[in-house]
Formats: C-alpha cells, sequence, structure tokens
C-alpha cells in the first residue's frame, strides 16, 4: 500500500453570495459584501439579478464556481471586492 500526503494550502471557505439566474433566487451569505449593493441602490441605481452575476463575474478578485444551475461566488479579500465593484458599479452608473 502507497502513503499520500494531503497538505492543505488555504481554508476552503463558504461563498459570500450565491444565485440561480433561471429560479430568479439569490442571497448573500456575509452582509458585508451586500453593503456595496445596498449604497448603490440607496442612490436609485438598479440591478437584476443578471446585472448582480455578470458583474461579480467580471471581478479579479473573485472566484466563480458554476453548478447545477447555481452560481457561487468566493472572495479571500473584502477591501479588493469592495474597491473593484464600486469602480464598475460607478461605470455602469454613468
Amino acid at each position: 500500500m502507497k502513503k499520500a500526503t494531503l497538505k492543505i494550502v488555504r481554508t476552503v471557505r463558504y461563498p459570500f453570495y450565491h444565485a440561480m439566474v433561471e429560479a430568479r433566487e439569490e442571497q448573500f451569505l456575509d452582509d458585508e459584501f451586500k453593503i456595496v449593493w445596498d449604497e448603490a441602490e440607496s442612490q436609485n441605481m438598479n440591478f437584476t439579478l443578471e446585472d448582480r452575476v455578470e458583474l461579480l463575474k467580471m471581478l479579479t478578485c473573485i472566484k466563480h464556481l458554476y453548478h447545477d444551475g447555481v452560481d457561487y461566488f468566493y472572495c479571500l479579500d473584502l477591501d479588493a471586492y469592495w474597491e473593484e465593484l464600486s469602480i464598475l458599479i460607478d461605470a455602469k452608473g454613468k
């Protein structure tokens, strides 16, 4: 029998957001990541579920996984998320 070694480099985290576009369902699992969207909507900017998913896919700090009709989004750096997303939202609003 051979021995195997497993080295865990980074803790696996839960997604901060997941969406089922076809079912029109979404959920933020971490409120820290929702604040940027709330602030934009308070400035009369509106986003559809599709808009939100497409913008999140564009962020370089995000890891996106699609499985069985569900989009999962992971992020390790909240500051980078806020900065990148703010720039994209501002560009969309103009």
